[in-house]
């Protein structure tokens, strides 16, 4: 049992850089759940305000799915394209401008095709920005070295909880939609915005293609989207069998 007197070795203390940058990916799950529920905690409110039957809700929630595939498609190209902190920004700042004009097409312009439009680039920008936050995460959790993947999900359902609750009292307040889902907007992409500039993912992994030594604490991402670099590729072992006259032969054979 000498195993458990032997003396612990202290975690090694977290850079103040990678401290902001593990709160900026939860400041990015966080708002993703935030802009979620705003629109979803307002359903009633938009059905009431365009006339809809169940069918023509359906419809609209279609124009959102429909969006969310073909941008989840090319999630992964535009990330190796922008960087997964720019895909951030960008999908925060689609999903801002899709609340304001689903807000703007129901309450005021009163138009189902506005509100499908609103939809659409809701379901362009968050399916792209999720795709990149999870880079992100992966990448953090590296760099601290401990699993945080639940927490980070645990922020998007806490994200989801305020926005439920702020669209509850705006659905009590009789609150239009306008207001509430351009308000609601302008806040996420603007927490995004400022959030992104502390996201390192892309750093790190240019900093490991370069060839130089990462930061103290800092461990470059799985470039799990990244193209393979030629001659750095595995070579598969292969086990030859030996002849009588060789090397092994007089343990069965096998290398």
């Amino acid at each position: 049992m000498a195993w458990l007197s032997a003396p612990r070795t202290p975690a090694a203390p977290v850079p103040a850089e990678v401290r902001r940058w593990h709160l900026a990916v939860i400041v990015a799950y966080g708002a993703s759940g935030v802009a979620f529920s705003s629109w979803v905690s307002r359903v009633p409110a938009l059905r009431s305000d365009l006339g809809l039957s169940p069918g023509g809700v359906g419809l609209l929630l279609l124009c959102m799915t429909l969006a969310s595939f073909a941008s989840v498609s090319a999630s992964g190209l535009v990330v190796i394209r922008l960087g997964s902190a720019r895909t951030i920004q960008a999908g925060s700042i689609l999903v801002g401008a899709g609340l304001l004009a689903l807000g703007l097409g129901a309450s005021v312009a009163r138009s189902p095709v506005a509100a499908a439009v609103g939809f659409a680039v809701i379901g362009l920008g968050t399916a792209s920005w999720n795709t990149a936050s999870n880079v992100e995460g992966a990448a953090v959790e590296r760099a601290l070295r401990r699993f945080i993947m639940p927490r980070l999900h645990g922020a998007f359902s806490l994200g989801t909880v305020l926005g439920a609750v702020v669209g509850t009292w705006a659905a009590a307040a009789a609150v239009p939609l306008a207001w509430h889902l351009g308000a609601a907007g302008i806040v996420v992409a603007g927490a995004v915005a400022v959030a992104g500039t502390f996201l390192r993912a892309d750093r790190a992994a240019g900093t490991a293609h370069d060839g130089a030594v990462p930061a103290a604490g800092e461990h470059p991402p799985s470039s799990v989207l990244a193209p393979p670099r030629r001659g750095r590729g595995c070579r598969p072992h292969r086990n030859r069998l030996r002849g009588p006259g060789r090397p092994g032969a007089g343990r069965g054979g096998l290398a």
